[in-house]
């Protein structure tokens, strides 16, 4: 009764927070046709909103399958918006690892944050970029060259790839997971490898930013 005086005395601006009380409190007291039903009317929301309501219900709804539900439709809602995706893909693939669903799928998700990421970066680097980072990563490149599976993402693509402090905590996060995820020490001791050249770039990314700030 409050949150609807509340939403009806408040303008939508105001609304965010008041969704998120109202999820919340419904997926608490049980979920079921009333929180279906409130979820349809989030569809006027902004999408990267709806999908932090989503992201919610995935972790306060009481049944398994809800929860997944509501975490694929928090990736689904902001297909259009790469960065977002690949913030609820991660959330995706961590929940399924830690739920201990599907390994599989769980990896699925990853990799396919991955991708976007890869594909953000080459389609906002220039050309120039590019070649100046070259002989940076060729040392890298080669380190990293060789993957034994076919699920495994090949190291020379992706290292060196970031040019940001978020690409590179993002990539390290994801490969952190993908290497709790697999059963073979190789694999295991190439994507923790690939974790440590993002955290490593991450604080050269970072210092040099620094430096640029007192230039």
């Amino acid at each position: 009764e409050l949150l609807r005086e509340a939403f009806a005395m408040l303008p939508k601006p105001a609304h965010p927070p008041l969704w998120e009380y109202k999820v919340r409190f419904l997926c608490r007291a049980g979920g079921g046709r009333e929180l279906a039903a409130e979820m349809l009317k989030v569809k006027q929301l902004p999408p990267t909103e709806q999908a932090r309501l989503w992201t919610i219900v995935g972790s306060e709804a009481q049944s398994e399958g809800e929860r997944l539900q509501a975490m694929i439709r928090a990736s689904e809602v902001v297909a259009d918006r790469p960065q977002e995706r690949v913030n609820r893909l991660v959330a995706l693939g961590e929940w399924l690892f830690a739920s201990g669903i599907s390994a599989t799928d769980a990896e699925d998700q990853l990799l396919a944050a991955v991708d976007l990421l890869l594909v953000e970066n080459e389609s906002s680097a220039g050309d120039a970029d590019r070649e100046g980072d070259t002989d940076a990563t060729d040392d890298d490149d080669a380190a990293f060259s060789t993957v034994s599976t076919a699920r495994t993402r090949i190291a020379s693509e992706v290292v060196g790839a970031a040019t940001s402090v978020r690409q590179c905590e993002q990539l390290a996060r994801i490969y952190l997971v993908l290497a709790r995820l697999t059963a073979s020490a190789a694999d295991r001791t190439e994507r923790c490898l690939v974790a440590h050249h993002y955290m490593r770039q991450m604080w050269a990314v970072s210092a040099a930013a620094a430096t640029a700030l007192e230039a």
